[in-house]
């Protein structure tokens, strides 16, 4: 039986065919995936659940600022403004979760700091028209939520 492992080096990123190292400290990644659920509204006939239409989603990605990475991403952000284009994003995660984002670009960069005892990471968040989450190579932990008895 295989256990389930969270495993940082596991971690694979490829943004516009370039893979992607060097990751900053703690969590560097953060992916946002909008729509896809429901809301809960009243009306007149009491509460509703109403279906929202996938949008897409943001990826925010943390980089060391002495990453060879640093290079290729600021080059891909150059050549992606200046030749009006998006591109596409893979990933898979510590926990084999495998996230594909397709028509994407650079949004607004975050304000990087420089001077202190340590340097913060070099953050950039890609906006996306398509956002894709497959959880299928996943296992549930022994024990967890129904005593591993159910699998969902």
């Amino acid at each position: 039986m295989r256990l389930p492992l969270y495993s940082q080096n596991l971690h694979t990123l490829i943004i516009d065919g370039f893979p992607i190292t060097g990751f900053a400290d703690g969590d560097w990644l953060s992916v946002k995936i909008d729509g896809g659920g429901v809301t809960r509204t009243q009306g007149s006939q009491g509460p509703v659940l109403n279906r929202v239409a996938p949008q897409g989603g943001q990826i925010t990605v943390n980089l060391l600022p002495t990453s060879r990475a640093l290079g290729d991403v600021l080059g891909i952000r150059e050549d992606v403004f200046s030749n009006h284009r998006l591109f596409n994003v893979a990933l898979i995660t510590g926990v084999e979760e495998i996230i594909t984002a397709l028509g994407c670009g650079f949004g607004d960069m975050p304000e990087w700091g420089s001077g202190g005892a340590v340097m913060g990471p070099r953050g950039f968040v890609l906006e996306c028209t398509e956002i894709k989450l497959d959880a299928s190579g996943v296992k549930n932990l022994p024990g967890g939520l129904f005593g591993g008895l159910v699998n969902f």
